[in-house]
């Protein structure tokens, strides 16, 4: 079978077309996290906000990134987003896209303590499907938690490539949650005795979806990898970052869909006695790694924490960059108090990464260093009551 042209060959890294802004222009709150009703104007290219622990800085980030992406970046259940003692929230964002004005909404409504029914809209218009909303407004989040992508479990890393290419292609969204549907299946039938019959269609759909996710991954690391070293590089005291994809089965070098099908269907016969003893899908993309070395020493094993955050803040810019690269829209940069731990010079390193005229909304637990001083500014306090306070 043909490979399927790639959606990182060709001129896309290559282009210098013109990279169109894309900013969000207003947030307005209605008891989300510590926010009971407020609103925001941000800047259409560098933010700053600052303030002291309890203020709503990280909340202020989490609602474009739920508004965004569909997700919450920090909570777990979808009732923490409201606000205590309230049992409706809601979060909206004007966003400015190419002369046109975007409207993102998310309304929260508490079923019972921590859970939430949400509803999501774009234009008005609610959204029946997660690939309705991921990319139209592509955002890249870093906090002071992303070092444990480096150090973490395995799934943390393919979370960070799945967002980023469901962000870049509803194809690949659509195939990675086929393929999550037809494994948990699948693993329910693992658990039926004498089902090794029923397991065959299953196979064939698990294969399917799995070697176009596989696919795309493979296509994905080199060209965020060749960005991410070179931001590395300039942000770290000159190492080499290289990052590899680990697949749990073996991959000939020939990197086609057909290969990639042949050589999935081959790992599930040899495993197929091992997972009718375990009950569960033992091989494919859910089983895979993010390889990250420096100067040829795994940063997953033997990193320091500082260079594992360095490591994670690299992935993400380059992200950011790669996300430019291929549709000519700049990202929406969030980054979590992460200028606190960078010298000057690293400092004016990242501000440098943003593509010219692209949006960034920076959190400080201090007032923002000189070179900043100059961009949207305000602080948040915290009331008695824990309200949000901000001045300019």
């Amino acid at each position: 079978m043909r490979r399927q042209v790639s959606l990182f060959t060709g001129s896309f890294f290559q282009n210098q077309e013109k990279v169109f802004g894309v900013f969000i222009s207003r947030l307005i709150f209605q008891n989300f996290r510590n926010f009971e009703h407020d609103s925001f104007s941000l800047g259409a290219e560098t933010n700053c906000i600052w303030g002291g622990n309890g203020a709503g800085k990280s909340n202020l980030l989490e609602a474009i990134f739920l508004l965004t992406t569909g997700r919450p970046s920090k909570a777990t259940r979808d009732g923490e987003l409201i606000r205590f003692g309230e049992n409706v929230g809601r979060v909206e964002a004007r966003v400015q896209k190419q002369g046109r004005e975007l409207i993102l909404e998310a309304a929260l409504e508490r079923v019972e303590n921590f859970y939430a029914r949400k509803t999501l809209k774009f234009n008005n218009q609610p959204i029946r499907k997660l690939s309705e909303l991921l990319g139209q407004v592509k955002v890249v989040l870093f906090t002071p938690q992303d070092a444990a992508t480096i150090q973490g479990e395995p799934s943390l890393r393919r979370r960070l490539i799945d967002l980023a290419l469901s962000q870049i292609s509803s194809t690949y969204l659509h195939h990675l949650q086929q393929y999550q549907a037809v494994r948990e299946q699948r693993n329910s039938l693992l658990k039926r005795p004498h089902a090794s019959s029923e397991l065959i269609p299953w196979n064939l759909q698990l294969i399917e979806f799995g070697s176009q996710v596989l696919l795309k991954r493979l296509d994905f690391i080199p060209h965020l990898c060749s960005i991410a070293r070179t931001i590395h590089f300039e942000l770290s005291d000159g190492e080499t970052l290289a990052l590899s994809y680990e697949p749990s089965f073996f991959v000939p070098e020939s990197i086609a869909l057909g290969t990639i099908q042949e050589a999935f269907e081959k790992a599930l016969q040899m495993t197929a006695e091992e997972e009718s003893y375990r009950k569960n899908t033992l091989v494919g993309p859910h089983r895979d790694d993010l390889g990250i070395t420096l100067d040829g020493i795994d940063a997953r094993l033997f990193g320091s924490q500082g260079q594992q955050k360095t490591v994670a803040l690299s992935l993400k810019l380059a992200l950011g960059r790669l996300f430019a690269e291929l549709d000519h829209e700049s990202p929406v940069y969030l980054l979590d108090d992460c200028f606190s731990e960078l010298d000057p010079l690293r400092q004016e390193a990242v501000k440098r990464i943003f593509e010219p005229g692209s949006q960034s909304v920076l959190t400080f637990a201090l007032p923002p260093p000189p070179s900043l001083q100059s961009t949207h500014l305000f602080e948040l306090k915290v009331k008695e009551r824990g309200l949000p306070l901000r001045t300019p």
